[in-house]
């Protein structure tokens, strides 16, 4: 940093290395232990600094034991079958609803802010056929996906990475947040749903339940 922005060793480089620290802890919902927090905080010359990501490592576990009582999420297994076959199979449970697939991962922004944006929607829909189905693999490391799924009310799934290259595959998928919808008779309806507010989504799942 000192020779290709010569930026100092100090307070502007605290800020910068605590940012990507904090970004790890408190959005991924990945807290660090007590021995690795204290090497950490030997990095910064700023006691404030080093004091604060400790506050925010607190604070993320302090969330985590509170997520413990949270309902509203299930973890599923991802059935056994061939792969051409895995979406259907995953699907059969849901049949006669309209299901909002979003493929995601638990390091990518995007995602969870998605995830963060329709949760009033969602609470909108409850009472409706609609199920929210979320689909991640490998990537998302096991421990923070577990630590972040109970504020992600819906269906999930942790996939194998031969299984999400084959989602890949079938759906086009290049980048994530990748959302899919299937109709009430299990078929997919769309493909590859783009962005959307809120109130344009619910008059699209709701023309799908009308189906």
């Amino acid at each position: 940093m000192q020779d290709a922005l010569g930026v100092q060793i100090g307070f502007a480089s605290d800020i910068m290395t605590a940012q990507e620290y904090a970004r790890s802890i408190v959005e991924e919902v990945t807290p660090v232990d007590e021995s690795t927090l204290k090497s950490i905080q030997q990095l910064f010359k700023t006691p404030f600094i080093a004091n604060y990501l400790a506050y925010c490592n607190n604070q993320t576990l302090l969330k985590i034991e509170s997520l413990k009582n949270e309902t509203g999420y299930v973890v599923n297994e991802t059935p056994k079958t061939e792969g051409d076959l895995l979406f259907d199979k995953i699907m059969e449970k849901y049949k006669g609803k309209v299901v909002y697939v979003d493929f995601w991962a638990t390091w990518c922004g995007p995602c969870r802010s998605g995830i963060e944006r329709i949760k009033p929607l969602k609470e909108e829909m409850t009472d409706k056929d609609v199920v929210f189905v979320y689909i991640t693999d490998q990537s998302s490391p096991l421990n923070t996906w577990q630590n972040m799924i109970p504020n992600i009310k819906g269906e999930h799934y942790r996939v194998s990475t031969d299984e999400w290259n084959y989602f890949s595959a079938k759906f086009n998928i290049s980048g994530i947040p990748h959302i899919v919808l299937i109709g009430k008779n299990g078929n997919v309806v769309n493909p590859k749903v783009g962005y959307m507010e809120n109130n344009s989504l619910k008059a699209l799942l709701e023309k799908h339940l009308s189906e």
